[in-house]
């Protein structure tokens, strides 16, 4: 933001933001996962979370060390929220994921 003061006779001061700030969002389908085994696969993956509904995609950034799952049903994705929030650890290949929420950005 930038903060300056207004010749008016009064020290006035206004603040004018430099831009506006991003429309935070989520989705209700999709999960981001962090720490991914860097040999993992979606079948890897998938193997972890299918047991809980159906998967439609899986997307694996590798040099991020991270992957998107989308599920057909929003109470899939609730679900695996739900209890990873409460304790429940998820492996693939024998190692600790964390789940989150996706959550994107909006473009105002």
């Amino acid at each position: 933001a930038v903060v300056s003061t207004q010749s008016t006779g009064r020290n006035l001061l206004t603040v004018q933001p430099f831009f506006k700030p991003p429309i935070i969002g989520h989705s209700e389908k999709k999960l981001f996962i962090k720490r991914v085994p860097a040999r993992a696969s979606k079948r890897d993956i998938e193997r972890c979370f299918d047991s809980f509904g159906s998967i439609k995609d899986i997307e694996i950034i590798r040099h991020k060390k991270c992957a998107f799952i989308e599920s057909f049903d929003t109470k899939v994705i609730a679900l695996i929220i739900h209890l990873s929030s409460n304790g429940v650890i998820f492996r693939v290949l024998g190692q600790n994921v964390f789940v989150e929420r996706f959550k994107f950005k909006v473009k105002s």
